[in-house]
Formats: C-alpha cells, sequence, structure tokens
C-alpha cells in the first residue's frame, strides 16, 4: 500500500509533515524551504538529503499539500546526475534498484507499467497504483554525458529519475480554474 513516503503519510497537516521529515532526516530538517507552487497553488516543503539510499549522492525530497485540503497530497524525490559517467551511473542505478524493488510489491496488476519510452529522452520506469488508487510513478529523463559530448549539437540536460508518491493522481487537489472564471 502507497501511504506516502517514510514517516510522512498522506492526509498529515504541514505541522505533522514537519515532524515527520525531523524524525526521518534529523540533520537536513533544519535547511526545509517552503515556497507555493505558481500554478497548482500548492505548498511545497523540500530538502535536500545526501545518501537517501546508499551512495547515490544527495536528493531533493519534496513534500507538496493540496490547494484546497492543505495536506499532505504528494511526495517527489528527485536524483539528478552532475553530468559525469559516474553519476549517470548512479542515477540508472537508482531508476533500476527502484524498478525492481517495486515490481515485487503488489499492485492491481492492471496499473503496472515498466520500462515505457514515452519520449526521446524520457522513460517511465515504473508506474502503478495500490487498491486505493494511490499511485507511483518514477521517470528517467535527460541523456547520459556520452551523448552530450556533441559540442555541435545543444547541450541536452544530464539524467534526472523522479519517483512520486501521489495521493490521488486522477484528482488532484491543485488550484484549476472554475467553469465560466475564464
Amino acid at each position: 500500500m502507497i501511504a506516502g513516503f517514510r514517516e510522512a503519510h498522506f492526509g498529515m497537516t504541514e505541522d505533522q509533515v514537519r515532524e515527520a521529515i525531523k524524525k526521518d532526516f534529523p540533520a537536513a530538517a533544519a535547511k526545509l524551504k517552503v515556497t507555493t507552487h505558481s500554478t497548482e497553488k500548492t505548498v511545497v516543503l523540500s530538502l535536500l538529503v545526501p545518501d537517501l539510499l546508499p551512495h547515490t549522492g544527495s536528493a531533493r525530497v519534496s513534500y507538496i499539500l493540496g490547494y484546497k485540503s492543505k495536506k499532505l497530497i504528494q511526495v517527489n524525490i528527485f536524483w539528478t546526475s552532475e553530468g559525469t559517467e559516474d553519476g549517470d551511473e548512479i542515477v540508472i542505478g537508482v531508476a533500476n534498484s527502484l524498478r525492481d524493488y517495486f515490481a515485487a510489491q503488489n499492485y492491481k496488476p492492471d496499473s503496472v507499467v515498466v520500462n515505457r519510452q514515452l519520449a526521446e529522452n524520457t522513460m517511465l520506469v515504473f508506474r502503478a497504483s495500490d487498491s486505493q488508487n494511490r499511485t507511483v510513478v518514477a521517470v528517467l529523463s535527460g541523456v547520459g554525458e556520452a551523448a552530450r559530448k556533441d559540442e555541435k549539437a545543444p547541450r541536452p540536460p544530464p539524467l534526472a529519475l523522479e519517483l512520486s508518491y501521489i495521493a490521488d493522481a486522477a484528482h488532484p487537489d491543485v488550484f484549476k480554474i472554475g467553469k465560466g472564471q475564464f
């Protein structure tokens, strides 16, 4: 079952999420940043966590509180390569490890998608939903260092992996323009 991320569970208030962050990442919690998403009007609590998974470098963890509910609706975790071959290997390794981990879980069989090309430099590594329609999504994007060496071509972004835990992907609690308001 997808309940959130570590001590932070869907439906928690901002204060409860802050306490969960302190428990999960006591050293990094002091550097918590709070922003409001410009279009979705959600509150985002984010921090940089070193070695979230062993030997994987830093990951940005963002906790998203709903526009209306003001409660935890999503957690995003983002790893990016420094643009080196070693950095690329780490990001790809994390993607593969997470895919294998999630594939071994018990999700609704008709919801599972693994290693699907979404665009030229974007791969859906894993997506699935549980019995409550809570969703986990891992997307790998960008290109490896070797492909960025072509000095004549525009430099594409380095490899990045975004993992999201989503309470309700079909009905997100974000700002929407109401019918007849535009």
